[in-house]
């Protein structure tokens, strides 16, 4: 879908997020969407540790496939062996700190943001969409301040339009011609009437 905007086929456009993570829930229900260049798609395991809870933050559309060749000449179609379907490019879990260290205090959870690549926080990939919500977001969960995650709003920059002489001199000249051609238009008229009369 991203191709159609000048897109590369190895960066595709998300935009389906979990309702119910704190991370993604206002990402999801505005309907934001972010670019991911490059990523790999991540997973969780089928048999997650005890007390672990393990949620997919934001998953391709289901045209995607994981493409398993090195070349960057992409196929138009998956092959029998490439995973097809939605496929989820982050992951967040939830865990008791005891799984890492056994005298760990109990009151809260330890917490891993895990991103399918690193180029969506790339100079070029950060100001798109919605990549700097997505990632601040997660960041915010992590420190535990679940109060400040938020969609930005998207300040509207003002752009000069910047004309060479070559343009600048047909703008004036169309004006002009404009111009002389009304009055021209209307003497013709005016004309018309009193010869009639």
């Amino acid at each position: 879908i991203n191709q159609l905007f000048g897109g590369s086929p190895i960066a595709p456009i998300v935009s389906a997020f979990d309702h119910q993570h704190p991370v993604t829930k206002d990402m999801a229900s505005v309907r934001s969407q972010i670019i991911v260049p490059f990523s790999r798609t991540v997973s969780l395991a089928s048999a997650m540790p005890q007390g672990a809870e393990g949620t997919s933050l934001a998953t391709t559309f289901n045209t995607a496939w994981a493409y398993k060749g090195s070349s960057n000449k992409v196929p138009a179609k998956p092959t029998a062996s490439e995973t097809k379907g939605s496929l989820s490019v982050a992951v967040a879990v939830e865990a008791p700190p005891s799984l890492f260290q056994k005298d760990a205090p109990s009151d809260r959870k330890a917490r891993l943001v895990v991103f399918g690549g690193s180029s969506l926080l790339g100079n070029q990939a950060v100001a798109m969409f919605n990549n700097q919500d997505f990632v601040v977001n997660a960041v915010r969960w992590l420190a535990d301040e679940e109060k400040r995650i938020s969609i930005a709003p998207k300040e509207e920059e003002s752009s000069m339009l910047r004309l060479d002489k070559g343009a600048m001199g047909t703008i004036w000249w169309s004006l002009l011609l404009l111009c002389f051609g009304t009055l021209g238009l209307g003497a013709a008229v005016i004309w018309r009437r009193r010869r009639a009369a």
